[in-house]
């Protein structure tokens, strides 16, 4: 696609965008017929015009295409823990911390933080979680002895539910170990975000067409840790857009580069101004790839 817009044979401008679009698919499948029956096809020349005409925003008069430094543009190292966040959503995991008495936006960080990896610092994962979570404090309460091991079952049950992933298996040394950081120094509740943080990975795997049995370190070093850009439409649209890895398609054709609208916010209600419904300041997250 990004020959044919480069070639001239196809011209994508904001004056005419859908006519792009209609141009790009139409010379696409007049080289590639096989794909004219194809929605993924579709939706993915759709996502690509969105992501040109997103670039040709964002470029700096003069400066041979760099991101912008406007306001609610942030570039992340941790721009693929996003990934995870439909599934987070799908789990009302929002609504499973306040049953038990976790901060969700807090506890949201934590579970970025393993997924994000030593290389992205704590600072990183919360200025990339900020449109969602907003300003987060350390946490410093206590739960009774049973919360977090309740928690973790909770999780565990929706992720085994029909159509879920079977988790009963022992967990691999090294599939904890890709996940242990920023421990707390608290073994109950470092255990228990590692398991949690690794049922929602390996649920989330579920989607992935021909990885959904890969080994966790893999899942990672694929698809989940890689930097990007963070912008804050102001339209409670935020956009995400990933720097590109080899196995990209796979995320396109599974579905987890759709855009998807959050029902449970991570904001504390006096935030959002409900317990659920949307999701406050945030409440539709876009994903793009840049090559």
């Amino acid at each position: 696609m990004a020959r044919l817009v480069t070639s001239g044979a196809v011209v994508i401008n904001r004056t005419y965008p859908t006519a792009g679009s209609v141009m790009l698919w139409t010379a696409l499948v007049e080289q590639m017929p096989e794909l004219a029956e194809a929605a993924w096809a579709r939706d993915v020349v759709r996502r690509f015009v969105a992501r040109q005409l997103a670039a040709s925003d964002h470029a700096v008069p003069g400066g041979a295409g760099l991101p912008s430094r406007r306001p609610g543009i942030a570039d992340v190292p941790c721009a693929g823990v996003y990934l995870l966040l439909r599934t987070l959503d799908a789990m009302r995991m929002p609504g499973l911390c306040r049953q038990i008495g976790v901060p969700p936006d807090w506890f949201l960080q934590m579970l970025a933080r393993r997924w994000a990896g030593s290389e992205a610092r704590p600072e990183d994962v919360a200025d990339a979680l900020r449109p969602v979570t907003g300003q987060v404090d350390p946490w410093r309460g206590s739960l009774p002895a049973d919360a977090w091991p309740r928690l973790q079952a909770e999780v565990a049950r929706i992720a085994m539910a029909p159509g879920g992933t079977d988790l009963g298996r022992a967990v691999p040394q090294a599939d904890l170990a890709a996940l242990a950081h920023e421990h707390s120094g608290d073994p109950g509740v470092d255990l228990a975000l590692d398991l949690i943080a690794l049922t929602v990975l390996r649920a989330w795997a579920q989607w992935l067409r021909g990885f959904s049995t890969a080994s966790v370190p893999f899942l990672l070093a694929t698809f989940v840790r890689r930097p990007g850009r963070i912008i804050a439409a102001g339209d409670g649209t935020l956009r995400v857009s990933l720097d590109s890895m080899s196995h990209d398609i796979v995320l396109e054709v599974s579905g987890c580069l759709a855009p998807f609208e959050l029902r449970w916010p991570w904001r504390p209600a006096a935030a959002t101004g409900a317990a659920d419904g949307p999701a406050g300041p945030v409440y539709r997250v876009e994903f793009a790839v840049e090559a």
